[in-house]
C-alpha cells in the first residue's frame, strides 16, 4: 500500500470504535465487519487510504451504542493490510497500527459511520537501557523452557521494537493498555512492559521489581 498521509487523514480519520480494545504500536488484529455503519466506513476506507482510527468505548456506552457514545481519546491509526470481502457486505480485515493519535473533535454526523479530527503524538526515544528487560527475558526463558524459542525470537529484536512486542503480549485489559499508549517516553514504557514481565517470573527472580 501507499504510504499514509497523517496531516490528511487526520482532518477527518473514520474511527471503528469497540468495547476493550486498545490496539498498541505495530499490534496487528484481525476484524469481521458486519454491522452496516462499518462496511460502509470500510468500503469508505478502501476507496481511499486504506486507514482507519481504532477508538475505545468509554465503559456504559451500551444504552447509545446505536449512536455516538463517548470514546477514550487515545486512538490508533491503522492501516488494513488484508481485506476479505463475504457475502452481504462483511467482510475479514487484518489491520495493524501504524500511528499513535489523540481525538481533537468528532466531526458532524455527515455520514453513516463516525469520523473525527486528531493530532500525532509524540514519540520520545530517549535510549533507555534494555539491559535489565533482557535479563528478564533470559531469566523467564531458563524458569519457562517452553517460552524459550518466542523469547529467543523477541531478543533479536531492539529499543522501541522490542518494547511494544512485549507490551502487545504482556498487557492485558483497557486500563494496563491505556497507560502505556498515553506514555510518549519509550523510558516510561518500559517501566510499564518490566513491571509487566516482573509479575511472570518466579517469586525469588521478580521481587526486586515489585
Amino acid at each position: 500500500m501507499p504510504p499514509i498521509r497523517l496531516p490528511e487523514v487526520l482532518d477527518a480519520l473514520p474511527i471503528f470504535p469497540l468495547p476493550n480494545l486498545v490496539l498498541l504500536p505495530g499490534e496487528m488484529v484481525p476484524l469481521h465487519v458486519f454491522e452496516p455503519r462499518y462496511q460502509a466506513l470500510i468500503a469508505h476506507c478502501m476507496e481511499n487510504d486504506r486507514v482507519l482510527g481504532m477508538a475505545t468505548l468509554v465503559p456504559g456506552f451500551e444504552q447509545e451504542y446505536e449512536g455516538r457514545p463517548p470514546v477514550f481519546p487515545e486512538v490508533a491509526v491503522a492501516a488494513i493490510l488484508q481485506h476479505q470481502p463475504l457475502p452481504e457486505g462483511r467482510s475479514n480485515l487484518l489491520i495493524q497500527s501504524v500511528a499513535r493519535i489523540r481525538l481533537v473533535e468528532e466531526l458532524p454526523a455527515t455520514r453513516l459511520f463516525r469520523e473525527i479530527r486528531g493530532t500525532v503524538c509524540e514519540e520520545v526515544d530517549d535510549r533507555p537501557s534494555l539491559d535489565g528487560l533482557r535479563s528478564m527475558m533470559v531469566q523467564l526463558g531458563t524458569a519457562f523452557p517452553g517460552s524459550s524459542e518466542d523469547l529467543g525470537r523477541l531478543l533479536g529484536f531492539d529499543g522501541r521494537l522490542l518494547v511494544d512486542l512485549l507490551a502487545s503480549k504482556l498487557l492485558v485489559g483497557v486500563e494496563a493498555r491505556l497507560a502505556y499508549v498515553r506514555t510518549d517516553r519509550l523510558s516510561g514504557r518500559l517501566r510499564l512492559v518490566e513491571r509487566a514481565l516482573a509479575k511472570k517470573l518466579p517469586m525469588s527472580a521478580g521481587s526486586a521489581e515489585a
